[in-house]
């Protein structure tokens, strides 16, 4: 196994993805890390064009609870029991939904998740009535969205973390989630960011992350 054949000074697991293998082993990047003995993981097997990690799950063999959240706003809760350690690739959400899959992390106490959309809308949704479902099912409306626009965020906070949301005109704004009220899911919410167009703040959300009092 991999960890087996990390030296004792390799403190991380490093991955490479891409459409093919023998693509993968000829990336220039990967020299500095062969000459310092540091071997990559290639994930290959069942990868579409395109797709990207969009997160790694340390521990997979603990009972916990997996939360996934989707660019369409959609929610779900799901067994991490329910994945094969040993395939390859697993399909994290039904097919309608993947190439939409955002975030998926382990359910953390003591949360709520904090939708930021394009628009500049932030919803600080309770999740305590997000069912357990199947592996691959399409999950549950977790935020209300408006016409054309769409999640680009979607994290469980606690109360008093700090958000960082960022414009495509590269305004940045903190908000703390103290300020922003829990609500139920499937909601609109609030105004985050005041998008003013291209010439000023913005036209639209790019990015945004929670930060501080994690633990």
């Amino acid at each position: 196994a991999y960890v087996e054949r990390m030296s004792a000074e390799q403190k991380a697991i490093y991955y490479i993805t891409g459409d093919d293998a023998k693509t993968l082993a000829c990336n220039p990047q990967l020299e500095a890390f062969k000459e310092k003995g540091i071997e990559f993981s290639k994930l290959v097997s069942g990868l579409s064009s395109g797709e990207v990690p969009v997160a790694v799950i340390e521990n997979p063999t603990e009972q916990i609870i997996l939360i996934a959240n989707t660019k369409l706003g959609n929610a779900r809760a799901s067994q991490v029991g329910q994945y094969v350690i040993n395939q390859a690739i697993n399909e994290v959400i039904n097919s309608n939904e993947k190439i939409n899959l955002i975030s998926i992390e382990k359910d953390k106490p003591d949360t709520t998740i904090m939708f930021v959309t394009k628009k500049g809308m932030g919803l600080n949704a309770e999740k305590s009535d997000i069912p357990e479902q199947g592996r691959i099912s399409g999950g549950v409306k977790g935020v209300m969205l408006a016409e054309d626009d769409y999640v680009v965020s979607a994290n469980q906070v606690k109360y008093g973390q700090n958000i960082v949301i960022l414009t495509n005109a590269a305004y940045a704004k903190q908000i703390n989630t103290s300020e922003i009220d829990v609500m139920a899911r499937y909601r609109k919410g609030v105004k985050v960011f005041d998008l003013k167009g291209d010439n000023s703040s913005g036209s639209k959300i790019v990015c945004a992350g929670a930060f501080g009092d994690e633990d």
